[in-house]
């Protein structure tokens, strides 16, 4: 097996580890950053959510999402192979950059349909249809130029620090996931903040399940900050940074561990 086949293998196994292993507390996040005042503290928002359907409120079934995961998880992970062989600082910024706006993009449409699915109840039909009717295929990237905005310096903090950790510590099983963990931390506490107003954009004229909060609709990315900033104040920005920062201990961690396994033989 060539190492392009390998790449692509392991890429998807570790976006498609990631996803699962990660929609607990994925889906916890979405509401927990999309609704401040109804959804309190993790434990609350992780409450509310079981006594809907128990456990499977949190594991769904999402062919949109498991189609775009994979496939930009196959972007990314390629790019991150070219950054960790190269010495060359402007070429480490370009495969960084590139891997983490070209996997966004991939990912947008999937994502929100995951989201309001989470978030709102309605079905991936109802909602397909729905945000082409009113805005075609723009509806399914309208919060791409968010995306782009936060995910330069997030990949170049994601690929720059686990190539450090790599480099100066021992590679093992779990020293990844401590790699992963660490690069998480650093790489949410940038983009948090964008993050919650990316959630924001993506649920405009839906309504929470549970808590009934109708998102409102913006002219313009600049009215969606301020309205962000205007209902959550710099603290709230940063809500859901532990949960965020998990995710990317799986995604890393999962993909170096089968690294060992395929890459080398």
């Amino acid at each position: 097996m060539n190492n392009n086949n390998k790449i692509i293998i392991n890429g998807t196994l570790a976006g498609l580890i990631e996803h699962y292993s990660g929609l607990l507390p994925r889906s916890i996040l979405d509401h927990y950053q999309s609704d401040s005042f109804f959804f309190k503290t993790y434990k609350d928002t992780f409450r509310k959510m079981y006594s809907d359907n128990g456990i499977k409120t949190f594991y769904k079934f999402n062919i949109p999402m498991l189609t775009s995961i994979s496939l930009a998880h196959i972007w990314l992970f390629n790019f991150y192979e070219l950054h960790k062989n190269t010495e060359n600082n402007l070429y480490s910024v370009f495969y960084s950059s590139i891997a983490k706006i070209g996997h966004d993009i991939i990912m947008t449409p999937g994502d929100t349909i995951r989201m309001i699915n989470n978030v709102s109840g309605k079905n991936n039909t109802y909602i397909i249809k729905n945000l082409y009717y009113k805005n075609g295929l723009f509806a399914f990237f309208r919060s791409s130029p968010i995306s782009l905005l936060m995910n330069i310096p997030v990949g170049i903090i994601e690929f720059s620090s686990m190539k450090y950790f790599m480099n100066n510590y021992e590679n093992k099983t779990k020293n990844y996931f401590i790699f992963g963990g660490f690069t998480g931390i650093l790489s949410s506490i940038v983009s948090n903040p964008l993050d919650i107003i990316k959630t924001n954009i993506q649920l405009q004229g839906c309504t929470n399940k549970y808590s009934y909060k109708k998102y409102p609709h913006f002219n313009s990315m600049i009215c969606s900050c301020k309205h962000t900033y205007n209902n959550l104040t710099i603290k709230g920005l940063f809500r859901g940074t532990l949960l965020r920062s998990f995710q990317m201990s799986l995604c890393f961690g999962t993909y170096e561990c089968l690294s060992d396994h395929l890459l080398k033989h």
